[in-house]
């Protein structure tokens, strides 16, 4: 991504701007805290983008911290542990690549 550049096209749409009002995005900070009462797992999902120190057409830098975590009564020798672990893992994989397009995917092949 590009200073100037709508964030949209590399991240699924987490809030529009209205319009009427500028459209060009300088930096930005988002902050969610998702439950997913399926699995009972907590995600903390901060995105944010500050591009105004850069010139011409350097790349962005956006940052994306996905922490998931959730209560559960395991032993710490028990094999439970690590379905959980391996739970909270799918749990921030499909929070990451959905939060993704296919624009921004495709940067990275």
């Amino acid at each position: 991504m590009k200073a100037g550049e709508s964030y949209q096209k590399y991240l699924n749409k987490l809030v529009d701007l209205p319009e009427g009002i500028p459209q060009a995005v300088s930096r930005f900070l988002q902050r969610f805290e998702l439950l997913d009462t399926s699995r009972n797992v907590n995600v903390n999902l901060t995105l944010a983008m500050q591009s105004q120190y850069l010139v011409g057409g350097a790349p962005v830098p956006v940052v994306l911290d996905i922490d998931c975590h959730g209560q559960a009564e395991l032993s710490p020798d028990s094999p439970e542990v690590w379905d959980r672990v391996s739970q909270l893992r799918e749990v921030k994989n499909e929070s990451f690549f959905g939060l993704l397009t296919d624009s921004a995917v495709e940067l990275y092949e």
